[in-house]
């Protein structure tokens, strides 16, 4: 902890000071009235979820017992360019890594890095694509990549481009996509880079005959239970057990591992969501009302550098069942930030740090929640209503014998279902 603790207030020391902004910087900072660790913090503070400007920039004149108007702060914050903050989340990175890599003995091990999208809106409700890379294994986030309105359906090319630009990073891991990225194209693409993969096929998948490929089937039945409510007034809700056959293609040209494991390589994907889930929970990461690109790629650099902060203290401390929320809180504290920020973390303060603020997670392992969402207008798939609409008009189908009156995609689910009572 000393260790990670000296290096991390090194880094922050030597890099936040005006001749390292200006030596990267196109306009040249000069002192003035507003401290730069201010500024810095102001926008790490901003890149926090219910955080507002005026908010922050008030605190901040309270504190220093001073009156600097707002427009002072976002001028001066604009001029710091995402060069620079670029360079900081890339020296942090590096150094969370060191301590994380180290303290597992991963040098020989093979990860698992999880790749996936995610989309943002911003002010004028238009949709962005950002693409999320998380080492599964390790449990600590890679990158996040705003790609912008532009690349909104362009999943595949995005991840192409990443992975050009960053090939020794996948030398000794197994890449794990869920379907929007199965393409033959991009499967070659991988092959050819010498790069494992593990990428779920679309149920009707045309399965070619190739040495370098590999196809895992896999079949398994959930057993789930409904209410159905009749239309008809005064009678009451039948509970109905039923069956579903699940069906997953794999596609992989890892051929030495049984199909159980890479079923289970592929199902440890969901770290990914859950880091989406953390973060979006956080951080302006969903819905962001910046206009200008480059604000918006800050806040995702400063979630990132505080994500990878919390990552490297959970294994330091050697306790990966903790709160991640509650953790979380604790970083994102005015006292701490600034202390971080200046670099003048001391270990007394991060054992008080530590003892108030990582807390036993009590959450059972492998619990399940439906993906729901209460708000109107958001993902359909994820409604709770739409769904249970659509399970209820198939179960009465099958019931009455009516399947043949459904819609085509309906009654191809409906051919999954046994009813079990």
């Amino acid at each position: 902890m000393e260790t990670f603790i000296n290096k991390l207030n090194h880094t922050f020391k030597n890099n936040i000071t005006y001749k390292s902004i200006n030596n990267i910087n196109n306009v040249q900072l000069r002192k003035s009235k507003i401290n730069l660790i201010d500024l810095i913090y102001y926008q790490f503070e901003y890149s926090v979820i219910g955080k507002t400007k005026n908010s922050i920039i008030s605190q901040i004149n309270l504190t220093n017992n001073e009156n600097i108007h707002s427009t002072c702060f976002l001028k001066k914050q604009n001029n710091i360019s995402l060069n620079w903050y670029n360079q900081l989340f890339s020296k942090i990175s590096n150094l969370c890594d060191e301590f994380i890599y180290s303290s597992n003995n991963a040098s020989n091990k093979i990860n698992l890095i999880g790749f996936d999208g995610t989309y943002s809106n911003d002010s004028k409700q238009n949709i962005s694509l950002n693409l999320g890379i998380f080492d599964i294994t390790n449990k600590i986030p890679i990158n996040l990549v705003f790609e912008g309105v532009k690349n909104r359906n362009k999943e595949i090319s995005c991840a192409t481009k990443f992975i050009k630009n960053n090939v020794k990073l996948f030398e000794k891991s197994i890449i794990v996509m869920d379907r929007g990225y199965f393409s033959y194209n991009f499967i070659d693409f991988l092959i050819e880079h010498n790069i494992n993969f593990i990428i779920r096929a679309r149920n009707n998948v045309k399965i070619l005959k190739r040495n370098d490929i590999k196809y895992v089937r896999y079949n398994e039945k959930i057993t789930k239970t409904s209410f159905l409510k009749s239309r008809k007034r005064g009678e009451s809700m039948k509970k109905i057990t039923y069956s579903v056959n699940n069906e997953c293609i794999l596609i992989t040209n890892i051929k030495n591992q049984p199909k159980n494991v890479l079923l289970e390589m592929y199902r440890s994907r969901w770290e990914i969501e859950t880091y989406f889930k953390f973060i979006k929970s956080n951080f302006k990461i969903q819905h962001t009302k910046e206009k200008n690109t480059s604000n918006v790629k800050k806040i995702f650099i400063c979630s990132l550098i505080l994500s990878k902060i919390l990552a490297t203290l959970k294994h330091i401390t050697k306790n990966n069942n903790i709160n991640n929320t509650n953790l979380m809180n604790g970083l994102i504290e005015p006292l701490f930030l600034k202390k971080l920020l200046s670099g003048t973390l001391d270990m007394n303060f991060m054992n008080t740090f530590c003892k108030i603020y990582i807390k036993k997670s009590y959450n059972k392992c492998n619990r399940h929640f439906p993906r729901i969402s209460r708000v109107p207008f958001t993902k359909w798939y994820v409604k709770n209503y739409s769904i249970n609409a659509e399970i209820n008009e198939i179960l009465e189908a099958i019931l009455n014998n009516k399947i043949n009156e459904l819609h085509k995609n309906k009654k191809i689910k409906a051919l999954k279902i046994d009813i079990i009572k």
